[in-house]
């Protein structure tokens, strides 16, 4: 049975609430849904000193007009009492995302996609990226055209199973739940290395309580999701709604 979890937790340590966890689908909303989210987390953040977020500010997920690193950005922008870290560069996501490849009818995972390399080693990796999709873009044209358009077939199939799994997971987080993702989404994402490494940075770094953590919903749930790991660290999660209903007193 496949794991899930909500997308907003309370956590706390001896009776005594010292920060939120909320999970992140890096996607836009629309305007109402983007305001009604904007408006519950306010007084959760708004209790918060310490911030954690996936990567930096600048990012592509922050440059989004409507979405949830969109609305942590809106929330803190005026305040000048924060502390904010973040657990990864883009360039280093950048650089992890692009190490999976179509080639002909099938993808592949480039062998340089190892967590501690692209981790320390991202532009490097990069260019290594860029030369390998440089050669398989080329190599794909050509399959296309002894094949039958054999390629186009096989990416045209797979983005359609792709479509609904991500209808799927937008529904679940419709109703504020995630899924653990697959076993091959978790390797290509390293999602067992990268919370390990998340839980490392927030222990170091929460003396200024209460903190709020921001990632991607994928790093939630699982054995190795950061609500079990947060729970290992001898913390208690309590799952939280923003629903608006739930909200009034």
């Amino acid at each position: 049975m496949q794991n899930k979890t909500n997308i907003l937790y309370r956590i706390k340590k001896e009776n005594e609430c010292i920060g939120y966890i909320f999970g992140s689908l890096h996607r836009h909303f629309n305007p109402q849904d983007h305001e009604e989210k904007k408006s519950a987390l306010m007084p959760y953040v708004n209790e918060c000193k310490t911030f954690f977020f996936e990567i930096d500010q600048g990012s592509f997920y922050t440059q989004m007009p409507l979405g949830i690193e969109r609305i942590m950005q809106e929330l803190l922008e005026s305040r000048r009492d924060t502390e904010k870290f973040f657990f990864e560069t883009q360039s280093f996501q950048l650089a992890m995302l692009n190490t999976r490849l179509w080639f002909g009818k099938n993808i592949i995972q480039l062998p340089w996609h190892q967590y501690n390399f692209i981790k320390n080693h991202d532009r490097l990796a990069t260019y290594f990226n860029k030369i390998a999709i440089s050669f398989f873009t080329i190599y794909n044209h050509i399959y296309n055209i002894f094949t039958a358009s054999g390629h186009s077939s096989a990416v045209h199939t797979f983005n359609k199973e792709q479509q609904e799994i991500l209808i799927s997971l937008f529904n679940a987080y419709k109703q504020e739940e995630v899924f653990e993702l697959n076993k091959e989404d978790q390797a290509l994402y390293f999602i067992q290395e990268r919370n390990h490494d998340y839980i490392k940075i927030i222990k170091n770094h929460i003396a200024s309580k209460p903190f709020f953590i921001c990632i991607g919903a994928g790093h939630l749930a699982g054995e190795h999701g950061m609500i079990k790991l947060l729970e290992k660290e001898g913390l208690e999660l309590f799952p939280l709604t923003l629903k608006k209903e739930a909200l009034l007193p």
